[in-house]
């Protein structure tokens, strides 16, 4: 399902429990698009769940965004594929203020991909005996 809260997030829920997310070019990522996101998420997914932001766009984020990421309980893990760009001082604020959230960076969607999966791996229960 590919979506887009007040059409400044496109993302696409994958079958292994993250969220790819691609903000519009220049738009201002507020706490209520990101809410609206994480609710779509926990409708979709009945388990811990990740995050993959693929930053291809500058844009900005309302610093109240890092503090709904932080008290959700349910999105463990966000990994941010960076390009060019404001994108990388950007990612060096949002390791400043992510401390419970596991957080990496990467070059290719494809990593970051494998990361996540491994996180959520880690949040899985144990296999019934």
């Amino acid at each position: 399902m590919v979506g887009s809260p007040c059409n400044k997030i496109n993302y696409e829920f994958h079958p292994d429990g993250y969220i790819i997310a691609t903000a519009a070019r220049g738009v201002e990522i507020e706490a209520t698009d990101f809410a609206a996101l994480l609710q779509a998420a926990r409708l979709r997914y009945d388990s811990p769940f990740g995050f993959l932001c693929n930053r291809v766009n500058d844009y900005l984020i309302d610093l109240a965004v890092y503090e709904l990421i932080e008290t959700s309980e349910d999105l463990v893990a966000m990994a941010v594929v960076l390009y060019e760009g404001q994108s990388f001082p950007a990612a060096r604020l949002e390791a400043q203020y992510l401390r419970r959230t596991a957080y990496a960076t990467f070059f290719s969607i494809e990593s970051a991909q494998r990361w996540l999966r491994e996180r959520l791996a880690e949040h899985l229960p144990p296999p019934s005996a």
